[in-house]
């Protein structure tokens, strides 16, 4: 497909990610921690079960190695960097083909 659009193409991962392994590591342990919480519960709607897993989710409980809490950190490291949004919505760009002068024959 690149060789008849002449555009060049880099891949969004490489052919062998390797950390791929540690962030569904990373999703299986949330995901068992957050059910062994709710095991007991029993939910009626999508919502009570949504809302529940987010209180859950969002309490204060503090990381072991760190002895500080995942709002602390946001709040001390994560927040004094992040940028301002910006004052005007995202814009799409006009794009535009051109031709070149083939100078090889």
């Amino acid at each position: 497909m690149t060789d008849a659009s002449r555009a060049s193409y880099w891949p969004a991962r490489p052919p062998k990610p390797r950390d791929k392994e540690k962030d569904e590591q990373a999703v299986l342990i949330v995901e068992r921690w957050l059910l062994g919480r709710l095991r007991h519960h029993v939910f009626y709607s999508l919502t009570r079960s949504t809302r529940r897993s987010a209180t859950r989710l969002n309490e204060e409980q503090s990381i072991r190695e760190l002895g500080v809490t995942r709002r602390r950190l946001l709040e001390e490291v994560d927040r004094p960097a992040l940028n301002p949004l910006p004052v005007s919505p995202y814009a799409l760009a006009g794009v535009r083909l051109g031709r070149s002068a083939s100078l090889w024959k």
